[in-house]
């Protein structure tokens, strides 16, 4: 039925984001978004407000540095910093339930600059 299949592209959308595809992954929670509202879903439906805040993870926020005292820093949920997690480091966020530091860019080698190597990061969802 439309709204398993709907269902489906969020989890390929959510796979995608794991490697970094940000703008593939809106692809397919935006068509699932679609999915769902021909098959007349409200927008207080679990599955409208789902797809919705994965359309929305796709906007990803770039770190940067505040004051100690701000109400937007960002705190580790891991106290060590660091929690391997399948494969990968975790580096979910207590600060802001339900998000993490995550890869900004798909590419997997850092960019190097002036013999520097860096990585992008950002906020998104965790999962």
């Amino acid at each position: 039925n439309k709204a398993e299949i709907g269902r489906a592209l969020i989890l390929l959308g959510i796979q995608l984001q794991r490697f970094s595809k940000w703008a593939a992954s809106l692809d397919y929670f935006t068509e699932a978004l679609v999915i769902f509202r021909s098959i007349s879903f409200s927008d207080d439906s679990p599955d409208i407000v789902r797809v919705s805040k994965h359309i929305g993870s796709c906007a990803l926020r770039s770190v940067r540095l505040v004051p100690r005292d701000s109400p937007n820093k960002l705190r580790l949920k891991d106290s060590t910093g660091m929690h391997f997690r399948e494969g990968a480091f975790s580096l979910e966020l207590i600060s802001h339930p339900g998000y993490a530091i995550v890869r900004m860019e798909d590419k997997l080698n850092p960019t190097q600059f002036k013999n520097v190597e860096y990585v992008h990061l950002g906020v998104g969802l965790k999962d």
